[in-house]
């Protein structure tokens, strides 16, 4: 059940999501919901839902040059300060910083481009888990 919840959060990480809608999907009680995506993810769908629009404003930010505040927008943000406030708490890096290059996990990036040479993934833990076994 998480699993399919997961697969639809990330085909539709860019529209409102709430736990609630979540919930009536899987068919729980809010409450049951949240225990079970916990369980299976180590997150809120709250938590998940942010960790996965950072993800995809990283994979934005290194493929396209669009700016973040384009950028904030496509993955669901409408506040841009909002988006770049959590970037920054779960990346450790600013928008600019993590464009230009400057990851600490890196072993050779140059400030100058555009990308990371040491191929850092920015956001661990969205495991896809399947509580059926």
């Amino acid at each position: 059940v998480i699993h399919k919840i997961q697969t639809h959060m990330q085909a539709k990480f860019h529209t409102r999501l709430t736990v609630a809608s979540l919930a009536k999907k899987s068919h729980l009680s809010e409450r049951t919901f949240a225990r079970h995506f916990i369980q299976a993810t180590g997150f809120k769908a709250n938590e998940y839902l942010q960790r996965l629009r950072i993800q995809k404003a990283c994979e934005l930010l290194e493929s396209t040059k669009k700016t973040f505040e384009v950028i904030a927008y496509d993955v669901g943000y409408e506040d841009v300060s909002a988006c770049r406030k959590s970037f920054v708490k779960i990346i450790g890096l600013t928008p600019k910083e993590f464009g230009g290059g400057l990851c600490e996990y890196c072993t050779g990036c140059d400030s100058s481009e555009s990308q990371c040479k040491g191929g850092f993934v920015a956001v661990k833990n969205l495991r896809m888990v399947n509580l059926t076994g």
